[in-house]
């Protein structure tokens, strides 16, 4: 009997690792809030007793593995690192299982230690067929060209003319996470006690060239 009791024991603490090894496994989709509005996620995932594998996907930085899958009980944590030429940005993902859910909370590492605050979210299971689209930069349309000075003066279109930036988004610096790198230069300006900068990527080409912005109570151009 006590043989039997040892067995059946066996048998069933077997089975519960099984079907808590599958609890994680498959799809599941979520939207995390940034300061460029909400950027949709996506976790394929896969795990083997106490390690996770699997990818993130998302609509702003693409899909990249996770590393350092780790599943304790009814808790688990991975890794994502992005690369930015030189530059590593390492997202780093906890939570909870929740039948039908993940509640998940994201922290993003910058070099030299500082970053977002983190943000907190629910995920939920997904079709196994589910994908997320990369979200694309959108274009302004060119604008206009303004009336010729004299029938005699036909001028030779260099470059499509665009409007000026006039409703330029600020994100606070702690908050900047992928939008500049650590090398990148920028434009900066201080009016009254007030400071800003403006990265000159966003400054290059013909449909950033000036951003019409307002500073210290002022109202100011930025272009280089």
């Amino acid at each position: 009997m006590l043989i039997r009791i040892a067995v059946l024991t066996t048998i069933l603490f077997t089975c519960s690792l099984t079907a808590g090894a599958a609890e994680l496994d498959g799809k599941w989709a979520g939207a995390v809030a940034g300061p460029r509005g909400e950027m949709q996620v996506l976790f394929n995932l896969a795990q083997e007793g106490g390690e996770l594998r699997g990818s993130v996907a998302s609509s702003t930085m693409g899909e990249s593995p996770i590393s350092e899958g780790r599943v304790e009980g009814d808790s688990f944590s991975f890794l994502q690192v992005i690369r930015r030429g030189e530059r590593r940005i390492t997202v780093r993902y906890e939570g909870k299982i929740a039948g039908d859910e993940l509640r998940i909370t994201r922290r993003v590492e910058l070099p030299g230690g500082r970053g977002p605050a983190p943000a907190t979210f629910t995920a939920k299971r997904a079709p196994a067929d589910a994908k997320i689209e990369r979200a694309r930069r959108r274009h302004r349309q060119p604008a206009a060209l303004p009336p010729p000075i004299a029938p005699e003066f036909k001028p030779i279109r260099a470059a499509p003319p665009f409007d000026a930036i006039t409703d330029p988004k600020v994100i606070p610096a702690r908050e900047v996470t992928d939008q500049v790198s650590g090398s990148e230069l920028v434009l900066g300006a201080v009016v009254n006690g007030e400071a800003r900068a403006w990265p000159i990527n966003m400054l290059t080409g013909p449909s950033r060239e000036v951003i019409n912005d307002t500073l210290g109570g002022r109202p100011i151009a930025a272009t280089w």
